[in-house]
């Protein structure tokens, strides 16, 4: 049951990083790329010490992994935010329902 569960999260998770890393790599930001790289590091790790039973330092890979993803996250998610509200300060309020858009490999 529970190794079912990792594996199928695991499974899930990586699909979601795959999608998150090409728009990442797209978008050319390259420092949340590398960092999305590190935490794909730190998930492997994680299922590694898993499936070989070392269960003395999976307990803190495991925080530190949560933490560095959350980070992660947040940073993209900031950086977002900081783009989108450039928008409506310099008054590009047109389409406001499509604010980030994906030309190719080019943000616009």
């Amino acid at each position: 049951g529970h190794d079912l569960a990792i594996n199928t999260s695991t499974s899930f998770g990586c699909v979601a990083m795959i999608g998150t890393m090409i728009a990442l790599r797209q978008l050319k930001w390259n420092s949340f790329f590398a960092f999305g790289l590190f935490n794909i590091l730190l998930i492997a790790l994680n299922n590694y010490l898993y499936h070989t039973e070392q269960f003395t330092y999976l307990p803190v890979v495991q925080k530190f992994s949560f933490l560095s993803f959350l980070a992660w996250f947040c940073l993209i998610d900031l950086r977002l935010y900081i783009i989108t509200r450039r928008k409506f300060d310099t008054g590009q309020k047109k389409g406001a329902n499509k604010l980030i858009r994906f030309n190719g490999s080019r943000y616009i």
